[in-house]
């Protein structure tokens, strides 16, 4: 069983503790709090209300609202003396401010890991690209007309102005935006194709196009380059020179286009369509644009958090002192197949001398124990009955 969660900008964790004894007394009778175990072999034992053990509980959250739950076999205000402590970390967050206790005790347990193996720091680089295009039109005579954008990314466009800007999710080098403008009145339309880049020179090559000698027979079409020369010219009454005449007709729409090829394969295109009144000089609309672009970067650190990580959902730690006051713990490594950890009871316990709720818990445990120097205890046939303070 494995989760994952996601923080960006992880804080150093403060926790908020409260640390009370549920028995303060010695019992009479049988022990209602007790575990018993073998430690590499031999057993051991403690019993609150017994040779001055107590069993404290207590509850920890964390500044992502998550709670552990503790209960210790300790005696009270001592350095040199043995104790056993169970953490039990809550199974998620609770932003309302309280756990759902009935969820958290109820759950499949692990055995924590803060050895960090398990938790990867990930360095997240979102970047968009904001494009900004700028119209250049011939039109002649004056007429209103519609801009028409396909940017290249399966999104179009269509305004008045001569200005408009996209954003785009990817990189758009060699990406080939297309301008079309159509006079309103439907007399003549233009198209310009071009690809755009963000700090590539090589393909960003361009051409001007100017119309002359105008007449109401014919107009010439001049191709002025910028790229990398030499360039080859192709149009499509297949005339391969900068320049061709387009003869007008008044039985047909006259259409030209042109293909404009740079020596690094960077290509421009471009073509007109208009229409002939006899006598009258014929409608241009000649498409051209100019662009822009710019890269805006965000950077994150987010870490992605298993089981095994620091905040260790579902999970328990258990801790042990030895009477030279080393400790014990088995969240400094990853438990083998051979460690286990089963809640069998939970129930409603009387408050505790602060009049905190207390549940209690009856556990069924093994697992191995590290100091941090590398020595390491075997726990097995555990045993326990526990409380934890609730808040």
């Amino acid at each position: 069983m494995k989760r994952k969660l996601f923080y960006n900008i992880l804080i150093i964790m403060a926790l908020l503790a409260s640390c009370k004894k549920v028995e303060l007394e010695p019992v009479d009778g049988e022990p209602v709090f007790t575990t018993e175990a073998q430690f590499n072999g031999s057993p051991k034992s403690w019993m609150a209300g017994v040779d001055d053990y107590y069993m404290f509980s207590s509850f920890e959250k964390d500044v992502f609202d998550v709670y552990t739950f503790t209960g210790s076999f300790a005696i009270n205000d001592s350095c040199c003396a043995e104790s056993l402590t169970f953490h039990l970390r809550d199974f998620r967050q609770a932003p309302q401010g309280i756990p759902n206790f009935s969820e958290s005790f109820s759950l499949e347990f692990e055995y924590a890991d803060l050895s960090g193996n398990d938790t990867i720091i990930v360095n997240n680089t979102d970047s968009v690209w904001n494009a900004y295009f700028t119209a250049y039109s011939f039109i002649q005579p004056d007429l209103p007309v519609q801009y028409n954008w396909d940017f290249g990314d399966q999104t179009t466009d269509s305004t008045t102005e001569t200005s408009i800007s996209h954003t785009y999710e990817n990189l758009p080098n060699g990406r080939p935006v297309t301008l079309l403008i159509n006079a309103l009145n439907g007399s003549c339309s233009g198209y310009f194709t071009r690809n755009i880049s963000f700090g590539q020179t090589n393909q960003n090559c361009n051409i001007a196009i100017d119309i002359d000698s105008i007449t109401n027979t014919e107009f010439l079409v001049i191709i002025t380059p910028n790229g990398v020369a030499p360039f080859n010219y192709l149009w499509s009454d297949s005339s391969t020179s900068s320049t061709t005449i387009i003869p007008i007709s008044p039985s047909a729409p006259a259409n030209i286009s042109v293909t404009v090829t740079d020596a690094t394969g960077c290509t421009v295109s471009a073509g007109l369509t208009t229409t002939m009144n006899p006598g009258a000089i014929p409608p241009i609309c000649v498409a051209s644009f100019d662009y822009d672009i710019s890269q805006d970067t965000s950077h994150t650190i987010s870490y992605e958090i298993e089981y095994a990580d620091s905040l260790r959902f579902s999970t328990i730690s258990v801790v042990y002192t030895n009477l030279d006051g080393l400790e014990f713990r088995s969240d400094r490594k990853k438990q083998d197949a051979n460690a286990s950890i089963r809640i069998l009871d939970v129930e409603d316990y009387e408050d505790n001398e602060k009049g905190q709720k207390t549940k209690k818990l009856t556990l069924e445990y093994a697992c191995r124990l590290w100091a941090s120097s590398g020595q390491f205890i075997d726990v097995t046939a555990g045993k326990a009955v526990i409380a934890v303070a609730l808040p």
